[in-house]
């Protein structure tokens, strides 16, 4: 098992994966991301862009102090994907996407367990993401917490898919500089397929 431990970066506080050519693929199995772990600007403990990044059987706790994504930030606008399997995601972003924020390319998500907090005027305190296809199976949104998007703000042109996911005492803050807080487990504004969620 790889563990790592106080861990921090401008962006990436454990990895920094980039790719200007094809998508190249990178995995962490079994992986332990301590609590110390953050990033100054993006990604708490990963930031990739335009890469394919693989999470599977880890635990990992982080933060990203000023942007986005606590745990994970993945830009993928020319392509490349974001896999989370059978893993637990701990974090909090200052702004959008408490665990994870991503942007373009395709997000799957399954098995797996996310709380995060966005602090700020921001969305998404477990997921945000912005032109993907997104789908999620067989996971768990708890106490999560942003002003839009308690669980999950997604803003895609593509379908968004949740099966067998159970949302639990996720909320939206009120805040001083916005409006009310709105959706307090999902706020999309895309075709959405939920299935057999709780």
């Amino acid at each position: 098992r790889c563990t790592f431990d106080a861990c921090s970066a401008f962006r990436g506080g454990v990895a920094y994966l980039a790719s200007t050519a094809a998508p190249t693929a990178v995995t962490f199995d079994d992986c332990l991301v301590r609590p110390g772990c953050r990033a100054e600007d993006r990604g708490g403990a990963i930031y990739a862009l335009g890469v394919d990044v693989t999470v599977e059987d880890s635990t990992m706790r982080a933060f990203a102090e000023f942007v986005r994504g606590g745990i994970v930030y993945a830009e993928n606008l020319g392509g490349g994907s974001l896999t989370v399997r059978r893993s637990d995601f701990d974090g909090g972003a200052r702004e959008d996407g408490g665990t994870i924020y991503a942007l373009g390319g395709s997000v799957l998500l399954e098995d797996s367990r996310f709380e995060g907090t966005s602090t700020e005027d921001y969305t998404g305190g477990g997921l945000a993401a912005e032109a993907v296809s997104l789908e999620v199976n067989r996971c768990v949104f708890e106490d999560c917490g942003a002003i839009r998007g308690g669980a999950v703000a997604v803003v895609t042109s593509n379908p968004v898919r949740f099966a067998d996911t159970e949302f639990v005492n996720n909320r939206t803050f009120t805040s001083v500089t916005m409006s009310p807080g709105s959706g307090g487990a999902i706020l999309t504004d895309s075709q959405l397929d939920v299935e057999r969620c709780i």
